[in-house]
C-alpha cells in the first residue's frame, strides 16, 4: 500500500512539474511576442497612429503559419507576355481581323457565360473558352472562339462547349492549336458572324443596320448605320470585309 502511495506522490510530482515547465514555455513566448508589438506600438505612436491590441493565440498560430508558407515560397519568373505563344499570337491576328470594333475576352471562365444546377456547374468548372467576342458597349456575347488541343479528353470538352453554346444560340467555331493563323484565315470563319451580329450605335447607343456607301470617299465599303439615320449619323465599319474563299475574295453585300 505504502508502494502504491509513493508511486502516485512520485507520478503527481511529475505531471505538475511538466506543467510547471509548460506554462514557463509559454509565458516566455507571450514575453517575446509582447516585447515585439511594445515595438511595433511604439513605432506607430511615433508616426502618429493608433497602437494595436495583442491578438489572440489563433492568430499568433496562423501568422507563424504564414511566415513558415512565405519562406518555402517556389521560385517564379515573368512570362514575356500574358499568356502562352500561341495564344498571344492568335489574340492579335483576332484583333486585327476585327479591327477593334469589338471586345475581345481571354480564357472565360464557362461559368462567367452560362448558369445551370449544380451538377451542370460542377462540370463546368475550370473549364474555359479561349475567346469571347462581346458587343463594346453592352458586352452581349457575339460569338466564343476555341484553340482546340488534340486528345480524346480534349475532344469531350469541346463537344461539351459546343453544345453549351447551341443551347444558348451563340456562334461557335474553332481553330487547331498551332501557330501562325493569320487574320485573314481567322475571318474565313468569323466574317459571317460579325456581318450578322449585333452592333449598338456609338452614338446613341441605338441598333444598327447593314449599309454600303453609294458615293463619298467610303464608296463601296459597308457600314453598320444608326436605325435612326439620318436623325442619327452614328456608324461603325464592319470587320472583316474580306473572306477567304478561292482566292480570296471581298465579300459582296
Amino acid at each position: 500500500m505504502e508502494g502504491f502511495l509513493i508511486f502516485a506522490l512520485v507520478l503527481g510530482a511529475i505531471v505538475l512539474l511538466f506543467r510547471y515547465l509548460r506554462k514557463r514555455e509559454i509565458e516566455a513566448f507571450r514575453q517575446a511576442d509582447m516585447g515585439a508589438l511594445q515595438a511595433f506600438n511604439t513605432d506607430r505612436e511615433k508616426s502618429g497612429k493608433e497602437p494595436v491590441d495583442m491578438p489572440d493565440e489563433s492568430l499568433i498560430a496562423r501568422a507563424a503559419h504564414l511566415v513558415e508558407t512565405v519562406q518555402d515560397k517556389p521560385e517564379v519568373d515573368l512570362r514575356v507576355g500574358l499568356f502562352d505563344e500561341i495564344h498571344r499570337r492568335f489574340y492579335f491576328e483576332l484583333e486585327r481581323a476585327l479591327e477593334q470594333t469589338l471586345k475581345i475576352f481571354a480564357h472565360v471562365p464557362m461559368n462567367a457565360i452560362v448558369r445551370g444546377d449544380a451538377q451542370l456547374q460542377n462540370r463546368l468548372l475550370h473549364k474555359t473558352v479561349s475567346f469571347v467576342i462581346c458587343d463594346p458597349n453592352t458586352l452581349k456575347i457575339v460569338a466564343g472562339v476555341q484553340l482546340k488541343n488534340a486528345g480524346s479528353d480534349a475532344q469531350q470538352e469541346h463537344d461539351l462547349k459546343i453544345q453549351i453554346f447551341e443551347q444558348i444560340s451563340i456562334p461557335f467555331i474553332t481553330y487547331p492549336m498551332v501557330g501562325g493563323i493569320s487574320a485573314l484565315e481567322i475571318l474565313d470563319q468569323l466574317a459571317e458572324v460579325l456581318l450578322a451580329s449585333k452592333v449598338s450605335c456609338p452614338d446613341c447607343g441605338g441598333g444598327t443596320k447593314l449599309r454600303r456607301a453609294a458615293k463619298g470617299k467610303n464608296t463601296g465599303k459597308t457600314f453598320k448605320v444608326c436605325d435612326q439615320y439620318p436623325r442619327c449619323k452614328g456608324r461603325v465599319p464592319v470587320p472583316g470585309q474580306f473572306i477567304a474563299s478561292g482566292a480570296r475574295q471581298r465579300i459582296s453585300i
